[in-house]
């Protein structure tokens, strides 16, 4: 059943398609130390940052090692973006990977979250869900409200609950930070992964709360200049102009 951006996936029907992506080698290194850090036990919630240049497949292979890490050992992921276009984005990179969740799981139902047209609204949350892909405006209004279809997602989690938050560098926000740190007393074993292609924030203050909503830091980063030498960068060309200014 396909319904607006939402997909239902009979994963025993994905697993017979053939494999059409390969990883680029700086993403082989990236899900290594993802896996590395999805297997290491620790007393307190985890946070990293995965850190590649736009255009070095973020989306991609944070979506593989979803597929082939928590949500096989059946996490419930909710996916957190600013704008429609990176939900859309993360919405459609599924369609590739879902062949790589394991057994014993057997179907996967991806939707999409927020005030855009064609996107789902937080009334049709259901809590079969497994990919939850939402605006971090959408989900705060409704987590403060205790929206119930909001709430029956993350009643059927119990303790597996792991949490993408893409631009990263952006959590430090008084409103989105006070969102990850309820979810994170309400979740104790709750996986952060945050996504960026710039780590930092300008105001120190701000970088504080960065590090501690992430304790584990990066967990891996490679440059523009590195994939750029590697070929999988394009270098930019700069041409000089008069201007007025």
């Amino acid at each position: 059943m396909d319904d607006k951006f939402y997909k239902f996936y009979a994963l025993l029907n994905y697993r017979k398609k053939p494999s059409d992506k390969i990883p680029a080698a700086h993403q082989i290194e990236a899900l290594e130390r993802l896996h590395e850090w999805f297997r290491e036990q620790r007393d307190m919630h985890s946070g990293s940052i995965l850190v590649l240049p736009t255009g070095g497949g973020k989306t991609f292979a944070t979506v593989r090692f979803l597929c082939t890490s928590p949500l096989s050992k059946g996490y419930k992921i909710l996916w957190l973006a600013h704008t429609h276009h990176l939900l859309e984005q993360a919405f459609h990179a599924f369609e590739s990977e879902v062949k790589h969740i394991s057994l014993p799981q057997t179907r996967l139902d991806v939707r999409v979250v927020s005030g855009t047209p064609g996107h789902c609204s937080v009334d049709e949350i259901g809590k079969t869900d497994n990919v939850l892909i939402a605006t971090l405006q959408t989900l705060t209004r409704a987590y403060k409200r205790k929206q119930p279809k909001l709430e029956a997602f993350f009643n059927s989690a119990n303790d597996k609950l792991f949490v993408v938050f893409d631009e990263a560098h952006h959590s430090p926000s008084p409103t989105y930070r006070q969102l990850i740190i309820a979810l994170q007393e309400r979740f104790p074993k709750m996986y952060l992964l945050g996504l960026t292609a710039t780590p930092t924030y300008s105001k120190k203050y701000r970088y504080g709360w960065l590090e501690k909503l992430f304790p584990q830091r990066i967990v891996y980063q490679v440059t523009a200049q590195k994939l750029m030498a590697d070929g999988i960068l394009s270098k930019p060309e700069i041409e000089p102009h008069e201007t007025n200014f």
